[in-house]
């Protein structure tokens, strides 16, 4: 017994002397647990801040270009690719065209959704674009022209052309291929357009037409108001009119077939006229019609044969979007984006 005792005394020693030791080794771990805590949390806020510019930069710079803007059936437009084709349209643009810059983002995505579904329907209506088609398109853009009757060195000619191809696509931040597509586009739609041309007969019903193209609505209420007032018709198109592709410089355009400009045949064909003259404002243009003489089945001239034929296509793309899925989402921000790309591209 007495030997029992004098252990369990020796170790209730071992006891009490290691007691003073746990309690240091414990405060020891809580120090050490405490500086592991707050490095977790310094490294933490060290990320956080990071992150933020990250995320900015996401949300400005990777997300929105991903984001469609389009889908035509199983197709998507992304916002970055409508970016590039709108920066790609600007090249040049003037300080005078500035209000034709700020509809180009709606245009360009009109004619991708058109391309799209163009696209779509040209294998089924036996239309097809070979890869050397789209070549010869590319060398009508770029191949350097040669003035006749001079000599010319074909492989010089050769790598000027892929030179100033390659320019141009390192200016409007496109790849071979994405320009390639854009070039088939175009091919498809002119074939299709060409192809829709044969339905147009050879006679139409045509009227003799002059008119006055004014591009700002203030100018054109004093054109307004001085037809009015009994100001000829001719005098002020010598002075207004800003269309010198269908018009003289008296706002004579000619005999025009119904059907050449769309917007405009409710105001060319009105049976009866209350005045010499009728005013039509389309979007921010004001055009002031003047018909002479009577209606006449005429031929169709071979210009206003073109006008027809896009008019014709035009109608075929108004159909598709009646039987085709075709989805768009184009707001403010997707608008803002976009001009600040061209704006950067134009800076570049």
């Amino acid at each position: 017994m007495s030997s029992r005792r004098q252990r369990r005394t020796e170790q209730r020693g071992r006891y009490t002397r290691t007691a003073p030791q746990q309690r240091g080794s414990l405060r020891w771990e809580r120090e050490r647990r405490r500086q592991r805590l707050t490095m977790v949390i310094a490294a933490m806020v060290i990320l956080l801040v990071l992150a933020i510019p990250a995320i900015g930069y996401y949300n400005s710079f990777v997300a929105p270009p991903r984001r469609w803007v389009a889908k035509v059936n199983d197709e998507t437009i992304t916002l970055g690719y409508l970016g590039k084709v709108v920066a790609m349209n600007a090249v040049g643009v003037t300080s005078e065209q500035q209000s034709a810059l700020a509809s180009l983002p709606f245009q360009m995505l009109n004619n991708l959704v058109r391309a799209r579904l163009v696209r779509q329907k040209a294998g089924g209506l036996g239309i097809a674009v070979t890869p050397d088609e789209v070549e010869q398109g590319l060398r009508d853009r770029f191949y350097p022209r040669v003035p006749e009757g001079q000599q010319a060195d074909t492989a010089q000619l050769d790598r000027e052309y892929k030179e100033q191809y390659r320019q141009f696509l390192n200016q409007v931040k496109l790849s071979d291929q994405e320009y390639r597509e854009i070039v088939r586009d175009q091919s498809l739609q002119d074939k299709l357009r060409e192809q829709l041309g044969l339905a147009i007969p050879p006679l139409a019903e045509h009227v003799f037409a002059h008119w006055i193209v004014v591009g700002d609505f203030s100018v054109a209420d004093q054109v307004d108001s001085k037809l009015k007032a009994g100001e000829d018709f001719a005098a002020l198109a010598t002075q207004y009119n800003q269309d010198t592709f269908y018009a003289n410089q008296q706002g004579e355009v000619g005999w025009v077939p119904k059907g050449a400009f769309p917007d405009l045949d409710a105001a060319l064909f009105k049976e009866t006229r209350e005045q010499a003259w009728e005013r039509v404002d389309l979007g921010e243009v004001t055009y002031f019609i003047q018909v002479t003489g009577v209606p006449e089945t005429r031929e169709v001239a071979l210009e206003m044969r073109e006008l027809l034929k896009r008019s014709s296509l035009d109608q075929w793309v108004e159909e598709q979007y009646k039987t085709n899925d075709v989805k768009v989402s184009f707001d403010s921000d997707d608008y803002e984006w976009v001009m600040k790309r061209v704006r950067i591209s134009a800076q570049a």
